[in-house]
């Protein structure tokens, strides 16, 4: 039988285990609904199986990438990465208007203690996506020009 061990989740030992991350949903479309809700439609889990010889077109393709960083560890510039699969050469490239806090002496801690965070989000539309080979598209986030890139997540493209 496993044990697991959880962390004391204290305000002081809380933050520790927060730091830079993210994630992305990779799908065919993404549609604005009711109520400003974003519609995924479409969406791969993990892989993206092409029916055709590659190389190959797809006609649309959208990622919908999340950035996650402390409050603690603010920062003035932040990018979006796309890799072509299967290679380290950059698709899409461009900064983010990441805006200022109106106020930036707010605490970095919630009245319950728990950290506060700075959340970027942004979609992605290829129209077309020309995919050469079969491989990992990576998305990365590029944070003040740190060649220490943040990874937001990968989809692994071949043919069926």
């Amino acid at each position: 039988m496993a044990h697991v061990r959880t962390a004391e989740r204290s305000p002081e030992r809380l933050g520790s285990f927060v730091s830079r991350y993210g994630y992305s949903i990779f799908c065919d479309d993404v549609r604005h609904g009711e109520g400003d809700k974003l519609d995924f439609i479409g969406c791969y889990n993990g892989v993206m199986l092409v029916e055709q010889a590659l190389p190959v077109t797809l006609r649309r393709f959208c990622v919908h990438a999340h950035f996650v960083s402390p409050a603690a560890e603010p920062f003035d510039m932040l990018s979006l990465r796309v890799y072509e699969p299967g290679t380290d050469h950059v698709i899409f490239e461009e900064p983010l208007d990441i805006g200022r806090p109106a106020d930036p002496h707010v605490p970095i801690r919630d009245r319950f203690g728990a950290p506060r965070l700075i959340v970027a989000a942004a979609t992605i539309m290829f129209t077309p996506l020309y995919v050469e080979q079969a491989g990992l598209l990576r998305v990365r986030a590029v944070v003040d020009d740190d060649p220490a890139e943040v990874p937001l997540g990968s989809l692994f493209i071949r043919r069926a």
